[in-house]
């Protein structure tokens, strides 16, 4: 069994590609090779029409689809692909709202104090 295969070939991860957001192209995505499916998912989808809000969760699918694997071979518990594909969906808005940088309000609490300080 090859990382491609668990990723995007076997069985349960074609399960959690389908009800990702990222269509399936016949010959295209997912395919035999993991670099096909890597490049396919990091440059060609777009230009297949693929939303980058979409695009953007690709890893944590792979990360859940490989985390239910390992909790099969390891622990014999089955992960189904509807829930791997939430906690990555979840996972994956987390990361997004993390990656946001806040609006600079240090001249608010400045403004603040002195408005405070002045009676």
């Amino acid at each position: 069994m090859t990382i491609n295969h668990t990723i995007f070939e076997c069985p349960t991860a074609l399960q959690c590609w389908a009800l990702s957001n990222i269509p399936s192209s016949l010959g295209l995505f997912p395919c035999n090779s993991l670099y096909s499916n890597i490049d396919f998912l990091l440059f060609r989808a777009k230009e297949t029409g693929v939303r980058s809000e979409a695009l953007a969760a690709f890893p944590w699918i792979a990360w859940y689809i490989w985390k239910a694997r390992n909790k099969k071979i390891f622990k014999d518990k089955d992960i189904t692909p509807m829930d791997s594909m939430q906690l990555a969906v979840k996972e994956a808005a987390s990361w997004t709202l993390a990656q946001r940088i806040p609006e600079d309000t240090e001249g608010d609490s400045d403004k603040q104090r002195r408005t405070r300080h002045k009676t």
